[in-house]
């Protein structure tokens, strides 16, 4: 009768390795341009930091041309942002981060310039196989007479920092095998920075992981967190910083309150996101396997964008400058200060 049978396979595995292998060649191909050695090759002392964030604010705390231009940024923003300028920003540097894009708009042809000094002792790959993510790799080595944020220390060890837009969901699984295939025995830190629905505080309050739950399996994660909290909450005083378990959901549970207030209430969890457990549990499977060295740092700040939790609040509702960048630059000089000058970092 001409019946037709329909078979699905569900994949068992959570890496898709053809695709991961041309990922990580061009990665390393990269390093390879910028360093001078391929990465199968780099000595025992150089180290490897990985960073997943949204990269600008990782590009501009690092910015030579932000440094440089200040002065001619900061008047432009007197006389064009007035209203930016009247706020009281915990760190200098943040307005100049809050301007940046609006001056870069109105001013295009600095955008050259800009480049060609950001981009000295830097390989950007702005498309890459697999993910379509942004990837950016920083010579620690040409840091020592390079003019950045001044909150930030100079390198004290020879490095390569490794900057990644954010990967999605359960996307940073094989983006975190593929890094630890490439780079895993000179690994020395993986930090997430991102942003997060809070469950705790408000809006523009930071969230500090120190263990993950998964939604869909219950299952509790702990990576080996290393972040220095007081110093944290120096660099932003007008904010809070809540330390504790955050869930990692899969995008339904946003709108369930009862859900939440079970993982609120009875878990501690003081947040929710979407990838930390996916990094964590490679982190872990990697180091079991002996593929990177035993308790590399891991770090996860988040910066609260919304709050699943508050009736009347909408997801949609966009964060202001002033909410949005002091909380997610704290983070970043906290993360880049551990980067830089890591043993001024107590191991938790």
């Amino acid at each position: 009768h001409e019946d037709f049978t329909i078979s699905v396979f569900k994949r068992l595995g959570n890496y898709d390795a053809a695709k991961g292998e041309r990922w990580t060649r061009q990665l390393a191909d990269a390093a390879a341009d910028l360093l001078g050695i391929d990465p199968h090759a780099f000595p025992p002392d150089l180290d490897v930091h990985v960073i997943s964030s949204n990269t600008h604010s990782v590009t501009n705390c690092l910015s030579v041309w932000l440094q440089e231009d200040r002065e001619a940024i900061l008047a432009w923003g007197r006389a064009h942002r007035a209203d930016l300028c009247e706020y009281d920003w915990p760190h200098p540097d943040d307005l100049l981060a809050a301007l940046a894009r609006d001056y870069l708009r109105a001013h295009p042809a600095v955008n050259d310039r800009r480049r060609a000094l950001d981009r000295a002792g830097c390989r950007v790959l702005d498309h890459t196989a697999f993910t379509g993510i942004e990837v950016q790799l920083f010579d620690l080595s040409t840091f020592g007479e390079r003019r950045y944020d001044p909150g930030l220390p100079r390198p004290t060890r020879r490095g390569l920092l490794v900057n990644i837009d954010y990967a999605f969901g359960q996307q940073a699984e094989p983006i975190m095998a593929s890094l630890v295939a490439l780079f895993g025995r000179n690994l020395r830190s993986v930090n997430v920075l991102g942003k997060a629905g809070g469950l705790v505080g408000r809006r523009g309050d930071v969230l500090v992981a120190d263990r993950f739950v998964h939604q869909q399996q219950d299952r509790v994660l702990t990576p080996h967190l290393s972040v220095d909290v007081e110093r944290l909450k120096a660099r932003l005083p007008q904010r809070r910083v809540f330390v504790g378990p955050v869930l990692t959901v899969e995008g339904t549970l946003l709108q369930n309150d009862v859900l939440l207030q079970y993982y609120h209430r009875l878990a501690g969890c003081i947040g929710l996101e979407m990838e930390g457990t996916w990094y964590s549990r490679q982190l872990l499977e990697a180091e079991q396997l002996g593929m990177m060295p035993a308790r590399v740092p891991a770090r996860f700040l988040y910066y609260v964008s919304d709050l699943p939790l508050a009736h009347g609040h909408s997801l949609a509702g966009a964060l202001s400058l002033f909410e949005g960048v002091p909380p997610l630059y704290a983070a970043t000089r906290e993360v880049l200060t551990s980067v830089l000058a890591p043993s001024s970092v107590p191991e938790t």
